[in-house]
């Protein structure tokens, strides 16, 4: 994650928790191309959606671990973090399925018309609360057999974007 400091960016790699994984931080260290400093909090980057000025926003599972957020907000930048419950079928339970900046005034948020109980609205309301003119593209999505995998997680490598497809016990449903 690009932070600004000063006059100068430094870049900074959150750690990832290994369940199971206990080589991904090594392999993130690798293919970084850019020197970074490692970040104190240990966290999925999917679960640490950065946008402009200072927002980060994270599911409420980041609450739960006893971390320390404000070292963490101040070695990131972030002047507003804001969390979020994560959608209840969604297996990592990470902000990347939920949200999106999509450029300094835009951001797409997934809504769930198949799970009523799922209001964007508190999202879409926090956010302009500290980001004013920003324009929010609410888009529908719903889980396929109980699996749901966001359009919203993808990766964008220059003007391509990578979008994950995600294995469900039914591959003809994709």
């Amino acid at each position: 994650i690009a932070v600004a400091r000063g006059d100068d960016v430094v870049h900074v790699l959150p750690r990832r928790p290994h369940v199971g994984r206990p080589q991904d931080n090594a392999l993130f260290d690798g293919i970084f191309a850019i020197q970074s400093e490692r970040l104190s909090l240990e966290i999925a980057a999917g679960n640490l959606v950065t946008g402009p000025a200072g927002v980060a926003v994270s599911t409420e599972s980041v609450l739960q671990k006893g971390h320390n957020l404000n070292e963490a907000a101040r070695q990131l930048g972030i002047r507003h973090w804001l969390f979020v419950t994560a959608f209840p079928d969604e297996i990592s339970q990470h902000s990347d399925c939920m949200i999106r900046f999509l450029g300094p005034k835009h951001c797409a948020i997934a809504t769930r018309p198949d799970l009523p109980d799922q209001d964007p609205k508190p999202l879409a309301d926090a956010l302009r609360d500290v980001l004013p003119e920003l324009n929010v593209l609410q888009i529908p999505c719903h889980a396929i057999d109980s699996v749901f995998a966001s359009p919203l997680n993808w990766v964008q490598i220059g003007h391509v974007l990578l979008v994950p497809v995600f294995a469900t016990e039914s591959l003809e449903n994709l």
